[in-house]
């Protein structure tokens, strides 16, 4: 120090001991960026009953390479995010139904009013006409009933189809068995940006939980119907 001051200069190097010694104490928080960058290798996989017959819980198990000095939630309405010192689980809520896929090629296509279904030109040109009728936008569809997953980013792979409830709803859907037969690399890409949603959308829970405390609020029954 120019002043040559010894107070000054203990209380300098106090104020740095303490900057790293707290330091260490930050290092847990750095399990949120190991999360929220799909860092954390998935160690299972499953799908859990949930209230009613058509309500599922899916649940995604990771490992926790960094250990929380306590037990953390994120949650919202749209999942949980449970951090723990053994493992972190990522809860998704879906319900199983019925959605649309709508082809943008129309015109190629002719709808089926007796059937609700949309089938191709080179198809539907050997139904009888009585049967059939020029596709809108609004009816060129084919229906699947199943488990769906809420479409996170504004493009989707290729190789997946992409489901609405109606016509005219911006809300997308991904098929939660059609994405699991992609790989394990569709599935962590999936997960990972699931937390991202949960971490922009979810408010901070209480930071300290014990057991069952930072479990989904109205889980019902938890009986694993899947295993992946």
């Amino acid at each position: 120090l120019p002043s040559h001051n010894e107070k000054s200069l203990e209380l300098l190097y106090l104020h740095n001991y303490e900057d790293i010694l707290n330091l260490f104490r930050l290092t847990p928080l750095l399990i949120f960026y190991e999360i929220a960058e799909g860092l954390l290798p998935l160690l299972d996989f499953d799908i859990l009953e949930h209230g009613s017959p058509d309500d599922y819980l899916i649940r995604a198990i990771m490992d926790a390479a960094l250990t929380p000095t306590s037990e953390l939630s994120l949650e919202s309405s749209s999942g949980q995010l449970k951090i723990s010192r053994q493992k972190t689980e990522l809860f998704i809520p879906v319900k199983k139904c019925e959605m649309k896929h709508f082809y943008t090629d129309y015109k190629e296509y002719y709808y089926l009013p007796e059937e609700d279904r949309a089938i191709h030109r080179s198809v539907g040109q050997y139904v009888d006409k009585s049967y059939r009728e020029k596709c809108s936008a609004r009816n060129c569809y084919m229906k699947k009933s199943g488990i769906f997953l809420p479409c996170l980013a504004k493009t989707f792979p290729e190789e997946l189809t992409v489901f609405k409830p109606c016509y005219h709803s911006s809300r997308k859907y991904i098929e939660l068995k059609e994405l699991l037969s992609k790989g394990s690399c569709l599935l962590q890409e999936y997960i990972c940006q699931y937390i991202h949603y949960l971490f922009l959308s979810a408010d901070i829970d209480r930071c300290i939980h014990q057991n069952e405390d930072c479990a989904p609020s109205s889980t019902g029954r938890r009986k694993k119907v899947l295993d992946i």
